[in-house]
């Protein structure tokens, strides 16, 4: 999904990853003896959650802190990758590394 999907109504930016028939919004799968990991950038976004929401609250903090810092990816437009799934990919990375070893 891209910034440009949740440009919905905020009651329904929850719903968004539905629409598209996502059960979650990163996961892994396997094809052809590959393995597939897609990632959430829109994990912390302004756009892509309701301003009443946790969500909201943490991307707007991290925007904040971005801008302070004068980093110049600091745009409402933008999104990136929390702890949480960042802890997800790092252990998917690590599963893999193992399994190419063995």
């Amino acid at each position: 999904m891209g910034n440009h999907d949740f440009f919905v109504e905020n009651e329904r930016k929850a719903k968004v990853p539905e629409i598209f028939g996502m059960d979650k919004r990163y996961y892994s799968f396997e094809s052809h003896g590959w393995k597939f990991l897609v990632l959430d950038g829109n994990e912390l976004s302004i756009q892509a959650h309701s301003p009443h929401s946790m969500e909201y609250a943490e991307a707007k903090r991290t925007l904040v802190n971005l801008g302070q810092s004068e980093a110049v990816n600091a745009k409402e437009s933008n999104g990136g990758i929390g702890p949480n799934q960042m802890k997800w990919l790092k252990q998917q990375l690590n599963l893999a590394e193992t399994n190419r070893s063995a």
